[in-house]
């Protein structure tokens, strides 16, 4: 009983500023007998005051209610405005997560990849040191007799590498017009010191034919021998005293072979010329 009073109450409350705009569309009304009202109501002081009174309440009521409802409408707006936002950052926050968690994944990969192709690239260049430290050469077991020969010949094995900033910038597949060695492949090695003399070793996964190398420009060498190092038919050498090798010129070197062959690596040796 008292919920339902207390909800008839509500309505009624809120019904108020309706309530007044009525009374004052009635009022405008009863203007065309605002005289016989006087006139009915002249001696009826008690009901006039009453009257008014009444018409006070309803006035205070509903400016009241009209506050109330505002306050209710803007408490609401602001509530909705709060809810809508955070929902909007909950959303936003799922899809950034969602796009750094890929982006994350994505450079793990990438790393790991990387990662991967060094450590076979570093397999393979050990096993290249290997060779060439195991040389005859470097071991001294067996003497070994050096003699100049000519580009496709072969010249004395390697000695201890030395490093320096040398490095293979590129490699391609070329035409070769020797039968008997049909595979050619143009190999450009690139420093970033000058060099002088020159000695360096192009190492590949493969057995090569013949071979030939100089700087990019030619020139006119002195002292030079180019061949194939002996007892280690998949290893290029070059050699010479002069001119120097700078940055602003590679070294290009073609080899040729019965298969195809790929450049696994390259490094800088002793100049062994007596």
């Amino acid at each position: 009983m008292l919920h339902f009073l207390f909800s008839a109450a509500k309505a009624i409350f809120f019904a108020l500023p309706g309530v007044v705009a009525f009374l004052i569309a009635a009022a405008a009304l009863a203007v065309f007998y605002m005289e016989e009202l006087q006139t009915r109501l002249k001696d009826q002081r008690r009901i006039r005051w009453i009257v008014a009174i009444i018409l006070l309440l309803i006035g205070i009521g509903a400016f009241a209610a009209d506050a109330v409802q505002k306050t209710q409408e803007r408490n609401e707006r602001e509530a909705a405005v709060k809810e809508t936002a955070k929902e909007v950052a909950t959303e936003t926050s799922k899809e950034v997560t969602k796009a750094v968690t890929e982006q994350y994944a994505q450079m793990v990969a990438d790393q790991k990849k990387q990662i991967g192709d060094l450590q076979n690239q570093l397999s393979a260049q050990a096993i290249d040191l290997r060779l060439i430290k195991g040389s005859n050469i470097v071991t001294g077991k067996t003497p070994i007799k050096v003699e100049v020969t000519n580009n496709s010949g072969q010249v004395a094995s390697p000695v201890a590498p030395v490093l320096t900033g040398i490095r293979m910038a590129s490699q391609k597949r070329i035409a070769s017009d020797d039968p008997k060695l049909p595979y050619g492949l143009e190999v450009v090695i690139q420093t970033d010191v000058d060099i002088e003399p020159v000695a360096i070793a192009v190492i590949c996964d493969g057995v090569i034919g013949k071979g030939d190398g100089g700087l990019a420009q030619g020139g006119a060498y002195t002292m030079t021998k180019k061949g194939l190092a002996a007892g280690h038919a998949n290893v290029f050498i070059a050699e010479w005293k002069s001119p120097t090798w700078t940055p602003q010129e590679p070294i290009v070197v073609h080899l040729f072979s019965e298969g195809p062959i790929k450049a696994t690596s390259v490094t800088r040796i002793n100049y062994i010329w007596p």
